[in-house]
């Protein structure tokens, strides 16, 4: 059974329909009346209640059986003990979709989730696919079709369009609705999921990105509970080239994080969905209103060819600082006017600087003409929209009238989008639109929905090296095993092709001096067990040695400091290793996220970690595309192409290691995760310094 089956519909019974158009079971009634038999005369509406003979007009049955047809979709709107039996009638009738509007299921507790178990196990015993429980329903903005109770259905002036909208909450569902309709935006679909014992949100999501009506989907998440199924859907949406605006809900970061590591305190919940959304090519959004405004843009104006380049012209000079303040925090360009346009700017308003933002001052108002002069001189394709600061001048028609017609006379084709940032009356708000412009009040909220939709165009459908996306490494028991030694660690770490620097395990000091000369000084000296995955915290760290002596006396240091503060430790030795010094200490890190699986984190490293923060999250596996985005994404990126004249160092390895530890921790989890702190991206290569093995939280 496809999701389209809950749309392509030519009959709809309600069970629990009511006569009262304001009660739960008689909205579906009158918004199916009002709205879907207008459009499909042909379709059939059947109300369900034993004790009428007549519903709102329409002939009463006493169950879904007795209507003696097959019926497509049924709305199921009875307390939560005559669920059961509702969906047996479906069944029995042949309907094989519902949407339960009932409350009292999982929503409340243990025994409202047992209840909804009982009720999944019985549906698909029968072949019922159910929306819901706890479902405000959907839309169908085309057809009219609406087996909803929202009131948000009532009101007048809702456009149909191609921007499909699925939400975990019946709420936010209904406030876009009313947000897209005060926006007049049109809108092709909305799907409420509710408690999602059966249909979820990646399958609405997944279902949107096939449906032809759909161009961009607004989805509302507060819970992924299937990880995989939430990457696959965005995927989907990724290859159908229809993008996701992703509204998500914030919640406290998890306490179950990889313990012992830095990569747990650094990662979570919320940073972990951010790098799927990245990764999928969505945006996470934490505004409904600024998900509106975009799709809004993007309703008007094809995505740019490349990252958004902004022209600003405004009445007012701080205003437009404001905006170029705004553009700027935002990613957006602001190149200057091309020669062409400055003299020709320059000769139309002698009074004001050619630059952009171009501030036409209030001299503009006693030439209204200089508007539509300066815009046009702006769209020789050095902009991918242009931004109009007017103050107050949709309010008055003498002023916006003219405008609109000076710059609708403007070349049509090609022609960047338009924006009119101003106070408006609704008459002059729809001019504008009716002639192909965009309005907003506020100049930050332009700015915005500017920037959102400047990201739509790096959302490419396709990816070259996706076929060859990192797959876990196969480990044998032993490898796999979370209480190892570095020594132990470094052999899987050349496994993996990842590269350690030279080292040596040694159980005597003379031993050790002996490592020291055949490596070569300075050396590094590590307590190698089991036991101690923080070794400094026991005394076992020793760096800088650079001779014999000073090797054997620190090997005698170590062992009394660890015989004193963990004489339980299991000791296999010492670990003499070549120190490496002259790159850029940076941390690779894995942890396992309960509904995404495997996360891999890159970041500054060495003592600066928990410093700065800098860090970058993906989902493994990764493809080289993740890969740098993550590197371009880390401001440490700017040292690696030599900083202020500084030795560039080996992004290309940096990329394979990144790579090949991915591979690696794919293949440890879910029992485990690995940390490399620091790793050394050198001139030439890079050298795994210090890794640590945790076992990973179980859920």
């Amino acid at each position: 059974m496809s999701l389209s089956d809950f749309f392509d519909v030519a009959s709809v019974a309600i069970i629990g329909a009511s006569s009262d158009p304001l009660r739960i079971g008689g909205k579906p009634v009158a918004a199916l009346l009002n709205n879907w038999l207008p459009r499909s005369p042909e379709g059939r509406i059947y109300p369900i209640n034993p004790n009428r003979e007549e519903i709102q007009g329409l002939k009463a049955y006493p169950s879904v059986r007795a209507v003696g047809e097959t019926v497509d979709l049924a709305i199921i709107a009875v307390p939560a003990g005559a669920v059961p039996g509702a969906i047996e009638d479906c069944a029995g009738a042949g309907c094989k979709a519902a949407i339960v509007f009932t409350s009292g299921f999982g929503e409340t507790g243990s025994d409202g989730l047992a209840r909804q178990e009982e009720v999944l196990a019985l549906a698909r015993k029968l072949g019922v696919r159910i929306r819901g429980p706890n479902c405000l329903g959907l839309l169908d903005m085309h057809q009219g079709l609406f087996p909803t109770f929202t009131d948000a259905t009532n009101y007048d002036g809702h456009l149909q369009g191609s921007v499909g909208v699925a939400s975990q909450s019946g709420a936010v569902m209904s406030q876009l609705l009313m947000l897209a309709r005060r926006r007049r935006l049109g809108l092709s679909k909305a799907i409420s999921t509710g408690n999602e014992a059966d249909l979820d949100l990646p399958e609405s999501i997944a279902f949107l990105a096939q449906d032809p009506a759909t161009k961009l989907i607004i989805a509302y998440c507060e819970t992924a509970r299937d990880g995989a199924a939430l990457v696959e859907a965005l995927e989907a949406a990724r290859q159908a080239g229809k993008p996701v605006l992703m509204i998500k809900a914030h919640r406290p970061e998890g306490d179950r994080v990889a313990e012992g590591t830095r990569t747990g305190p650094l990662a979570g919940p919320n940073k972990n969905i951010d790098a799927v959304l990245a990764q999928s090519g969505a945006q996470r959004l934490d505004s409904l209103t600024d998900a509106i405004d975009i799709a809004y843009v993007a309703a008007h104006a094809e995505a740019p060819a490349r990252v958004g380049r902004v022209g600003i012209v405004t009445i007012s000079g701080g205003a437009g600082v404001l905006m170029a303040d705004h553009a700027s925090a935002e990613g957006l360009e602001l190149p200057p006017p091309s020669e062409e346009a400055r003299a020709t700017l320059a000769e139309l308003i002698p009074y004001a600087s050619a630059s952009n933002p171009l501030d036409t001052t209030a001299q503009a108002i006693n030439e209204l003409a200089v508007w539509s002069k300066s815009v046009a001189a702006l769209m020789d394709g050095t902009y991918d929209a242009l931004v109009m600061y007017l103050a107050y001048f949709g309010e008055s028609d003498r002023l916006f009238e003219p405008l609109v017609t000076a710059l609708s006379a403007l070349p049509g084709p090609g022609r960047p989008p338009i924006v009119f940032c101003s106070l408006f009356n609704a008459a002059n708000a729809a001019r504008a639109e009716n002639a192909g412009f965009l309005v907003f009040e506020d100049p930050s909220c332009a700015v915005r929905a500017l920037s959102g939709w400047s990201r739509l165009s790096r959302t490419p459908r396709d990816r070259d090296d996706a076929p060859e996306a990192t797959t876990p490494l196969a480990l044998s028991a032993p490898e796999r095993a979370t209480r190892q030694s570095e020594a132990t660690l470094g052999g899987l770490l050349e496994r993996a092709g990842l590269e350690p620097p030279p080292q040596k395990l040694v159980t005597s000091a003379d031993a050790a001096a002996e490592a020291g000369r055949e490596l070569g000084w300075p050396v590094v000296l590590k307590v190698c067990s089991p036991d101690l995955p923080h070794k400094s915290d026991a005394g076992g760290v020793r760096l800088n040695l650079s001779s014999e002596q000073e090797v054997q006396a620190a090997y005698r240091a170590i062992m009394e400091s660890v015989a004193d503060k963990r004489p339980d430790a299991q000791i296999e030795g010492i670990l003499v290793a070549k120190q490496i010094s002259g790159g850029i200490e940076l941390i690779l890190g894995s942890q396992q996220d309960p509904a995404f699986g495997t996360i891999v984190m890159v970041g500054a490293g060495g003592v600066l970690t928990e410093l700065f923060e800098d860090v970058a999250f993906r989902r493994a596996p990764l493809s080289e595309s993740d890969v740098r985005e993550m590197i371009a994404g880390l401001k440490v990126s700017a040292l690696l192409d030599g900083f202020r004249g500084g030795p560039a160092y080996d992004r290309d390895s940096l990329v394979r290691t990144i790579l090949d530890f991915s591979e690696l921790a794919l293949g440890l989890a879910p029992s485990a995760n690995i940390e490399i702190n620091p790793l050394l991206v050198a001139e030439r290569g890079c050298f795994a310094l210090d890794v640590l093995l945790v076992p990973a939280p179980q859920s």
